[in-house]
C-alpha cells in the first residue's frame, strides 16, 4: 500500500449526508464504514451502545446503509484484538477488522436485546409488588427457563471452540421479542487451537460456567430462594472438577428439573417474556391474558 492510501486509511473524513455527520473508515479490502455521530456533535451520545472490554461500542453503517456495531479499541493489532476477532469469526458473526496505527475497529452486526441483569431487576420489581404464591412461582419458572436458555447458548459457544473468560450478566443480552440470547464482548475470549491442552480447555469451560452461576446467584439471592439454593449447590459441585465431566449437562439437568416442578405446580408452559400480569386459569380453560413485561427490543 502506497503512502497516499495509507494516509487516507488513517484519516477520519467527515462528511454530511441527510444532515448526519459521519467519520469514514476504510478496510484493506476496500470496504468503507461510517461511524455515526448523530445529527449534531453534541448528540453523539445517542450512537453510543456501551463500554466493552478494552474499548467502547458505537453505531456505524456500511456502504449499503446497513446499521452495524463497531468496537473501537485504543490500540493497534494486539493479541486481545485478534482474540476477539477470532471469537466472533468462529461464532459466525462475520466481523470486519480494521487496524490503524493508533486504533483498531471491529465491525459486526448489532446485538439486539437488553442485558439480562436489567431483565432480572424488572422481575424483582414484579415479585416485590406481588404477594401471591403462584405469581412468584410464575416468575421463578420464567427465570429458570431464561437461565436454561443461557446455559444452552454457552454450551453452543463451547462446542464451537470459543471460551468467553469474562462471562457475567452484563455480557448476555436477552431479546424478548425473539426469545433469543446473545453473548457479547469477547475482549478476553479465546478460541481453542491444537496447541491448547485439554486441561486448559477444561479450565476455561469450568470458569465460564462458574462465572455464570456466580452472577446468577448474586441476582437471585433475595427473590428466588429455591433456585438460589440449587445454584449454590451447582457452584459447590463445580469447585470439585473431578466430579464434573460434563458441566453443561449437569447444569441443564438441574434447571430442567426445577422447571418441570414449577410447570407441574402451575400447569403452564411459558416463555420468559410471557410472564406478566395475567389471570391464572386451569389447563382446560388454557386461555391466558398476557401482557409482555417489555414489548419492545432495546439496544443495550
Amino acid at each position: 500500500m502506497d503512502s497516499r492510501k495509507q494516509k487516507k486509511l488513517d484519516s477520519k473524513i467527515s462528511r454530511k449526508t441527510s444532515g448526519e455527520l459521519y467519520s469514514q473508515i476504510q478496510s484493506e479490502n476496500g470496504k468503507k464504514f461510517f461511524l455515526m455521530a448523530g445529527k449534531k456533535r453534541e448528540n453523539a451520545a445517542s450512537t453510543f451502545l456501551g463500554e466493552g472490554c478494552y474499548g467502547s461500542v458505537k453505531l456505524a453503517k456500511d456502504e449499503k446503509e446497513q446499521v452495524l456495531a463497531v468496537k473501537i479499541i485504543p490500540v493497534t493489532l494486539s493479541p486481545t484484538v485478534k482474540g476477539e476477532f477470532d471469537c466472533l469469526t468462529r461464532l459466525g458473526r462475520n466481523p470486519t477488522l480494521v487496524v490503524l496505527p493508533k486504533k483498531s475497529y471491529i465491525f459486526q452486526p448489532v446485538a439486539l436485546g437488553r442485558e439480562v441483569s436489567k431483565y432480572i431487576f424488572e422481575i424483582e420489581i414484579q415479585i416485590a409488588s406481588s404477594k401471591e404464591e403462584k405469581k412468584v412461582a410464575q416468575w421463578e419458572l420464567a427465570f429458570a427457563k431464561l437461565c436454561l436458555k443461557i446455559v444452552q447458548q454457552v454450551e453452543l459457544m463451547h462446542l464451537k471452540g470459543v471460551y468467553h473468560r469474562d462471562l457475567h450478566l452484563g455480557n448476555i443480552l436477552y431479546d424478548d421479542t425473539q426469545d433469543m440470547i446473545t453473548i457479547i464482548d469477547f475482549g478476553q475470549g479465546r478460541v481453542a487451537v491444537k496447541e491448547d491442552s485439554l486441561l486448559e480447555i477444561n479450565d476455561w469451560q469450568r470458569a465460564d460456567y462458574g462465572d455464570l452461576l456466580a452472577a446468577i446467584s448474586e441476582n437471585v439471592r433475595t427473590i428466588f430462594a429455591h433456585l438460589y439454593d440449587k445454584i449454590i449447590y451447582l457452584l459447590n459441585i463445580l469447585s470439585t472438577p473431578a466430579h464434573w465431566d460434563n458441566p453443561a449437562a449437569c447444569i441443564k439437568t438441574y434447571f430442567s428439573e426445577f422447571i418441570k416442578e414449577q410447570e407441574r405446580y402451575l400447569g403452564l408452559d411459558l416463555k420468559p417474556s410471557q410472564v406478566g400480569y395475567f389471570s391464572l386459569k386451569s389447563k382446560e380453560e388454557s386461555k391466558l391474558e398476557i401482557r409482555n413485561v417489555s414489548s419492545c427490543c432495546v439496544i443495550s
